[in-house]
Formats: structure tokens, C-alpha cells, sequence
């Protein structure tokens, strides 16, 4: 393969593609739960105080943490490069749910899902789907509106479409 390789190109347009997709999803998503529900939409006039509180509570507006979190998500679908290329069939909405689930438990964890990845080769969508909820990652939902999300998702990479109606 060189570097003007047609073939390679397409193949990293293609995922550039999906990655743009992904993080674009995951974004109306993860916005729609907490901590961005109830956010201050603004945070105007900070003083030195503030800027001390902000230091130690890491306090932000809503803004800041979409602006973050977009950054987040960009890097985080850009480290599933390797699984996009080689699975096409996967698409933005199931890489969507793998960025989500990487920003809970890790790339690692989720690298290492073995039968997830199976699942994901042979479009076994119901096993991928029960493969993540088999992980770490549902552990982590302490409380009903993460829960709901983590059922949310499971749909999500089941059936490869986003929810008719965002939560928020």
C-alpha cells in the first residue's frame, strides 16, 4: 500500500466519514443527561472568586462542557480508527455507542471485549449489544436515568439507529 493508493484513501475517507457521523451522535446523547441537564447556559462576570472556584470545583458553563466533551468525543472516535476501518458495517450510531462506552470504561476494557469484536465481524448485532452489557460499563449506572441509558445504548447497537426522540 502506498500513500496514493485509491483504495487506501477510500477506506480513510469512509471512516473519516463515520467518525464525523459517531461523535456527531454521541454528542446529542451524552448532552441529554446529566451533567448537562440543568447546566448554567451561561456563566457571566467571573471574578478572580470565581476563577479560584472554578480551579477547585472545576466548575463550568454548559458550554464549556459541550465545547470539552466535543473535543473528548473527536479523540475518543479517532482511537477506534483501527476498529472503523476494519469494520465497516458497523456504522456512525454502533461507533457512537463504542465512544460512549470507551468514555466509561476505557479504550482498553473495551478493546479487550473479545466476544464484542466477534459479535461485531459477523454483524451479530443482538450478540454485540448483550457482549456490552456483559462489561464493566453498566456497572458504573448508580441511578435510574443512567440505567435507562445504558438500555438506551444496548438498543442503539442493536439496531444501528438513534431514538425517534432524544431524552433531555
Amino acid at each position: 500500500m502506498t500513500e496514493n493508493d485509491p483504495e487506501v484513501e477510500a477506506v480513510i475517507e469512509r471512516a473519516e466519514v463515520t467518525e464525523a457521523e459517531a461523535a456527531e451522535v454521541a454528542m446529542q446523547h451524552i448532552t441529554g443527561y446529566a451533567p448537562f441537564v440543568g447546566a448554567a447556559e451561561t456563566v457571566e462576570d467571573r471574578g478572580i472568586s470565581a476563577f479560584e472556584r472554578l480551579a477547585s470545583t472545576h466548575a463550568v458553563a454548559k458550554s464549556e462542557m459541550v465545547e470539552l466533551l466535543a473535543r473528548d468525543l473527536r479523540r475518543c472516535v479517532r482511537s477506534l480508527r483501527s476498529k472503523t476501518v476494519i469494520y465497516p458495517q458497523m456504522g456512525s450510531v454502533r461507533l457512537a455507542v463504542l465512544a460512549h462506552v470507551t468514555m466509561v470504561i476505557g479504550k482498553r476494557a473495551l478493546n479487550e471485549c473479545r466476544p464484542l469484536w466477534d459479535a461485531i465481524y459477523e454483524s451479530q448485532w443482538e450478540d454485540a449489544s448483550d457482549a456490552l452489557l456483559m462489561t464493566r460499563w453498566p456497572e458504573k449506572a448508580k441511578v435510574d436515568e443512567e440505567r435507562r441509558r445504558v438500555l438506551e445504548l444496548a438498543r442503539m447497537m442493536r439496531t444501528g439507529l438513534q431514538p425517534a426522540a432524544w431524552t433531555r
